[in-house]
């Protein structure tokens, strides 16, 4: 995956993020995608574009791991 094919994919990750009542774990987000017509994306990609949301301080984790985005 390119940088721009990976920075595209986090900006759609936030938008779903953004957008859902609760958090979501990574097989609802990959669900998500595919649901929105974006997808199917490699489990990797998104997993690695979730870490990368994380370190940006634009995403976070719950305690049980489900993902949300950053207040």
């Amino acid at each position: 995956m390119t940088t721009a094919q990976r920075a595209e994919l986090e900006k759609l990750i936030l938008d779903i993020l953004r957008g859902a009542a609760k958090p979501l774990s990574l097989p609802q987000l990959e669900s998500a995608l595919v649901a929105s017509g974006q997808g199917p994306f490699d489990t990797f990609d998104v997993r690695n574009a979730v870490w990368q949301l994380v370190n940006k301080g634009q995403a976070d984790f719950t305690p049980r791991r489900y993902v949300r985005a950053a207040s």
